[in-house]
């Protein structure tokens, strides 16, 4: 058991003192770290008002038409139907 006790001791010793076992115990920590971090600050700071994801905005000739309906909407003009919602 000793020489077994020995031989671990011995190779932990070996690895620690290498200087990516040191790097990567510096590194790692202090990456998650920024990935919590920069989470929290994008979180907080909001998009802003009346912005969307370039993905959901309508284009062309199209949108102008979406986009009076949806104004219609929400000023309580009128109500949508299920066709309009659809495409």
């Amino acid at each position: 058991m000793r020489k077994f006790l020995a031989v671990v001791t011995r190779e932990f010793r070996e690895r620690v003192r290498t200087r990516a076992f040191v790097i990567s115990t510096v590194l790692i920590p202090l990456f998650f770290t920024l990935m919590i971090v920069g989470q929290i600050v994008l979180s907080t700071r909001g998009p802003g008002p009346g912005a969307s994801p370039w993905w959901t905005r309508p284009k062309g000739r199209s949108a102008r038409g979406s986009k009076r309906r949806l104004r219609d909407v929400k000023g309580g003009n009128r109500r949508l139907r299920s066709s309009e919602v659809s495409g």
